[in-house]
């Protein structure tokens, strides 16, 4: 559990590198040209290290989840999906909703917290949250130039990521979702 926190802790910091203007100010001064390779380099090893993390920590039940929990967790992220497909394209829909990824990101953790009573889940997508919640904070969405068919393009991504997450869920995280139903 130790190693969870650990790179919670650095996951949480990393992102909030980039949604704190005055600390990403800082390191790209410090860093330079640099930054951007350094800060994707470590962005991608945290996030590797949390998935292991995640993985190898003991199971603690902390709670017993709703027996409809695991079908809304579903649910619920295939609607996250669309809504991260919305943040990666630049059509209405994301003018609209401000902080698409955010949402995206609150999204799963509520779904995963009613289909996950063991306080590594807990743990996991508290730090999601967070992660979530500071650029709502500390930054001002951004109004976007409007591109034609990006609305359609946007909700067509969050199937198919939907669909390539529920195939790959097993590999990376070590549950099956594809037989939700117990």
């Amino acid at each position: 559990m130790t190693a969870l926190v650990l790179t919670l802790l650095l996951f949480i910091g990393l992102n909030a590198i980039g949604a704190v203007p005055a600390l990403r100010v800082f390191m790209v001064n410090a860093l330079g040209k640099a930054f951007g390779p350094v800060f994707g380099i470590a962005s991608l090893v945290s996030a590797v290290l949390l998935l292991w993390a995640l993985r190898n920590a003991p199971e603690i039940t902390v709670y017993e989840p709703p027996s409809f929990g695991r079908i809304a967790n579903y649910f619920i992220s295939g609607l996250a999906f669309l809504v991260f497909g919305i943040a990666i394209f630049r059509g209405k829909l994301r003018n609209i909703l401000r902080f698409p990824f955010s949402i995206a990101l609150l999204l799963l953790g509520i779904g995963h917290v009613l289909a996950n009573g063991d306080l590594a889940s807990l743990l996991f997508f508290a730090g999601f949250s967070v992660v979530a919640i500071l650029p709502v904070i500390f930054k001002k969405p951004q109004i976007l130039e409007v591109r034609q068919g990006h609305d359609l393009l946007s909700l067509l991504a969050g199937v198919a990521l939907f669909g390539v997450m529920t195939q790959l869920h097993t590999a990376l995280i070590g549950v099956n979702i594809v037989n939700f139903v117990k």
